[in-house]
Parts: C-alpha cells; sequence; structure tokens
C-alpha cells in the first residue's frame, strides 16, 4: 500500500498538487527506509528528487506542515484519501477513460509473483511451516524460506502475518 501511495504522491504532483503530494509522502514516512531497500535504484532516485522539489515549491513550513498531516494518518485512511482525490482526478478528464476493470493488483509492476511463490503463499494462508510447505511442495524448507522472503520483498510487508492478510484483502490465493 504504501508503495502505491508514493504512486499517488508523483500523480498529485505531476496534477500541481504539491501540498497533497507532501501529505501523502508523510504519510508513508515510517516506511520509507523499507521501500528504499526494495526499490529499484532510478525509483529511489526520483522519489529523492520529487521530494526536493515539494520542499522548494511549497518552502520548508507548508511542505513540513503538509508532511506532518500525513503522518497523523494510517496507511488505511491515506489510501481512503487517496482512492477518493484520484477518483475526482478521473472524472474531471475528457472522455471516456473508464477502467476496464476495479480489479486492483497491488504488486509493484514487473515485481509479480512466481507460480511457486503463489503455491507458497497460499500455504502459508492455511498456517503451514516452512517445513510443511517444502514437504508439500517437495523442496527444502531453506528454499521455502527463500521464497518467503521473496514474497515479503514484492508485497512489501514485513512477515508473514503481513503476508497472508494481504493475500486475504487483495485476492492473491
Amino acid at each position: 500500500m504504501a508503495a502505491s501511495l508514493v504512486g499517488v504522491a508523483f500523480i498529485a504532483h505531476r496534477t500541481g498538487e504539491d501540498a497533497l503530494a507532501a501529505r501523502v509522502l508523510g504519510s508513508v514516512t515510517s516506511t520509507l527506509p523499507a521501500l528504499r531497500r526494495v526499490m529499484a535504484p532510478s525509483h529511489v532516485a526520483a522519489l529523492e528528487t520529487l521530494l526536493r522539489r515539494l520542499q522548494a515549491r511549497l518552502g520548508d513550513d507548508r511542505f513540513d506542515t503538509a508532511s506532518l498531516d500525513g503522518a497523523q494518518l494510517t496507511l488505511d485512511e491515506m489510501a481512503a484519501d487517496a482512492l477518493l482525490w484520484l477518483d475526482r482526478v478521473h472524472a474531471a478528464l475528457p472522455g471516456d477513460t473508464a477502467p476496464a476493470s476495479t480489479d486492483v493488483d497491488l504488486t509493484p509492476p514487473g515485481e509479480e509473483l512466481t507460480s511457486r511463490e503463489v503455491e507458497v503463499l497460499r500455504l502459508m494462508v492455511t498456517g503451514d511451516t516452512n517445513k510443511d510447505i517444502g514437504r508439500a511442495l517437495g523442496i527444502s524448507p531453506k528454499t521455502v524460506m527463500h521464497h518467503s522472503v521473496s514474497i515479503y520483498r514484492k508485497l512489501v510487508v514485513r512477515g508473514r502475518a503481513e503476508a497472508t492478510a494481504h493475500a486475504l484483502r487483495n485476492g492473491l490465493v
């Protein structure tokens, strides 16, 4: 979700909504270190550039106020606000620009789960241990652990419980 909100911040900036962009980034401040570790270097550089531009355009006081305002919100609250804003932006677009589907894939582009990772995730959701998953899939528990780490990175979650919740919320399994 935090990665998606960073995307919203870029859209807000591109549409001239710099205060909103700063507010959105403020809401993900606590997750930025983790995001920077899993983002491509070019994306990290783009994020750093965006932060500098926002601070320059808004000035220190307005940037700090917007960031702190966003930091007071949970990711869910900010996501709800962001979706409302995106709906308004979409409604203002000329012509028929309705999306083909309302399904939302929260996996970052180019970071789709492999079929094996989906199998591991399905068994994770049922509460199986790495040993159980390995036995069911004919792989070692250590290989299961490597798949798990890859799943966590791709879903931008911090562990099995968050991966399970994310998978269930988003219909991944």
